[in-house]
């Protein structure tokens, strides 16, 4: 009887636990989660460039959560980055969103690199794993597949095409021979550059890719380039392993111009390898003052990394804040669909309070970003133009 007692007194003492735990569940108010996901060359030649992209949007995130999250009704949710590296390798950049949008359940992955873009396009829309692309390339014809599931927010690189070659053409050049980087990115530079060139009555000497993910010894390609005799040289990649080409090409003797493509950014690459090596450079003009909010910014990302900041931290930081934005307008975390088609409610961003300006977007995903070029003369950024509204001048 004894007995009897004890085990009934367990088994209350068991249910009264249960209820206990039930009920401080369902009074747990505290933020829910949801997971960003990014994959990005964060090892190798593209290292940097991968992790300036991923440190925007973590100062994004800390500023997001700082103000309370994602709020939808009386929800509100944290936001956690969850990058893996792919090297800048299509296979596993495929391998790391399967694992992001099916094991950690994000939504949203971020991809700064063209040849792992085009990959993704493959699988993002599979029914119930579907996942939006945050896609930071200048590669326009990522959103020409019909994807529906896709956000480009730099401008397309169509943009400085002809603008590099005006530019090129009064400095007296007009032999160009091509060292960019491989891959689809490299590829479409080359392609569309090389029509520009000629175009405009230029001859193109020489075509030498290198992979810029993986050579740090640009010498045998620089030799075979230079041989042709050219007055400028068209270069690109990330920004570190592009300054290393200016640097072994002036090492070489090469006297002339080099037209830098928009994935390397010319005070970076300065940053890297002095100023005075990067006379003749023409570029993206410099991050730090094209809008109100860029010094701001600027200064804020200093401080926090004691590095300089660069046009992926600024734009990718801008682009989080836009998608939290969309969000909160398609009131859920859960529906990539209906967060792509509320972005278009929530522009634009104004360069007055953000690191860039968003002005709008286009039904394919092409977002509107004004841009700058410039040039290194004498020792200084010179020949910057004002800003372009490249889509305003679209047919």
């Amino acid at each position: 009887m004894a007995t009897r007692k004890v085990v009934a007194l367990l088994v209350v003492t068991l249910m009264i636990g249960g209820l206990i735990a039930t009920c401080t569940s369902c009074g747990d108010t505290g933020p829910k989660e949801v997971v960003i996901g990014l994959t990005a060359p964060l090892s190798g030649g593209g290292a940097q460039y991968g992790t300036d992209c991923q440190r925007g949007i973590e100062m994004a995130i800390e500023d997001i959560n700082k103000d309370g999250g994602v709020k939808i009704g009386d929800d509100s949710y944290d936001v956690k980055l969850s990058s893996l590296d792919d090297r800048a390798e299509p296979e596993q950049g495929v391998s790391n969103a399967t694992r992001l949008a099916t094991d950690d359940g994000a939504k949203i992955i971020f991809c700064p690199v063209a040849t792992v873009i085009f990959p993704l396009l493959d699988i993002n829309e599979k029914k119930d794993e579907e996942f939006l692309i945050l896609a930071y390339t200048s590669i326009e014809m990522v959103t020409d597949e019909g994807n529906e599931l896709i956000v480009m927010p730099p401008p397309p690189f169509t943009v400085y095409t002809k603008l590099f070659t005006k530019l090129a053409m009064q400095q007296g050049w007009t032999r160009m021979a091509m060292v960019q980087t491989t891959g689809a990115y490299g590829d479409a530079w080359a392609k569309g550059m090389g029509l520009a060139w000629q175009t405009a009555g230029g001859t193109i000497t020489d075509h030498a890719r290198a992979d810029y993910y993986t050579e740090t010894d640009f010498v045998p390609f620089l030799n075979k380039a230079l041989a042709s005799s050219p007055d400028v040289l068209l270069i690109g990649g990330p920004s570190q392993p592009t300054a290393l080409v200016v640097e072994q090409a002036k090492s070489l003797g090469f006297e002339g111009g080099f037209i830098v493509m928009d994935q390397a950014k010319i005070d970076g690459m300065a940053g890297q390898i002095g100023m005075d090596k990067m006379e003749n450079c023409i570029g993206v003009a410099p991050v730090e003052a094209p809008f109100p909010a860029t010094p701001v910014f600027a200064e804020r990302y200093k401080k926090k990394y004691n590095e300089q900041v660069t046009w992926e931290s600024a734009i990718n930081y801008t682009a989080m804040i836009l998608l939290k934005d969309a969000m909160e307008s398609a009131k859920s975390v859960e529906d990539p669909m209906a967060i792509r088609k509320a972005v278009p409610g929530v522009l634009p961003m104004s360069g007055d309070e953000f690191p860039v300006t968003l002005d709008g977007i286009e039904n394919k995903g092409l977002m509107h970003m004004p841009s700058a070029i410039t040039m290194v003369k004498n020792g200084e950024y010179t020949l910057s133009s004002d800003l372009i509204y490249w889509w305003k001048e679209k047919d």
